[in-house]
């Protein structure tokens, strides 16, 4: 590739996870979501735009499933635009990506981040949902609806946030999160594909 597409990991992640894979022309609304975007992707669309995700997608699998997984809960949409028109439509239906994404996230977090404890998973699950933006329900209630002690509850939850966002003032490798480390190998795929570029402003 001659030249980068995109600015930034973080750009080419949004257009790869956003593009509409039901139909070549985005929707009005995702194309406004975008903002910038339009810009640094140089408006790709169509069959052009396809090609782009798919290469970009297709780069990711070199990353673990359980990076793969934190990619598509921080930048798939939760939900999908819908125009069924049904009586009990909202306007939306769920990305099912992006909640089997959380749901693996949450099985794995039994294994690294509550090693050695009882965990209930649809108490993970919950809180992997509100750490990647989903704030529907509040750890009291998730708790409750678990049937889990709140104060069991706020220590799995800070238990898994440090595992998912890391340490607030990281000293060593090991105090990094499984986020920022999944997007610094995100970023060394893509510039190493050609698709993001390296360059530095002067």
């Amino acid at each position: 590739m001659s030249e980068s597409i995109f600015q930034s990991s973080h750009h080419a992640l949004m257009f790869a996870f956003n593009f509409s894979h039901q139909a070549y022309e985005p929707p009005l609304m995702n194309r406004l979501a975008w903002g910038p975007m339009a810009s640094v992707s140089k408006g790709l669309s169509g069959t052009d735009g396809a090609a782009q995700a798919a290469m970009i997608l297709s780069r990711l699998s070199k990353l673990t499933i359980a990076q793969q997984n934190i990619l598509i809960a921080k930048f798939a949409p939760r939900t999908w635009p819908c125009s069924c028109r049904a009586p009990c439509c909202s306007g939306h239906k769920r990305n099912d990506m992006w909640e089997r994404a959380i749901s693996d996230l949450g099985q794995i977090a039994a294994a690294e981040a509550l090693s050695g404890c009882v965990s209930n998973n649809r108490l993970r699950v919950g809180i992997v949902k509100r750490i990647f933006g989903d704030k529907s329900l509040t750890l009291e209630h998730l708790a409750e609806r678990t049937g889990v002690h709140f104060n069991t509850a706020k220590n799995h939850s800070g238990a898994i946030k440090r595992w998912l966002m890391g340490a607030r003032s990281p000293k060593s490798a090991k105090d990094y999160g499984l986020i920022e480390l999944t997007l610094a190998r995100a970023e060394d795929v893509l510039s190493e594909a050609g698709i993001i570029s390296t360059e530095v402003d002067a």
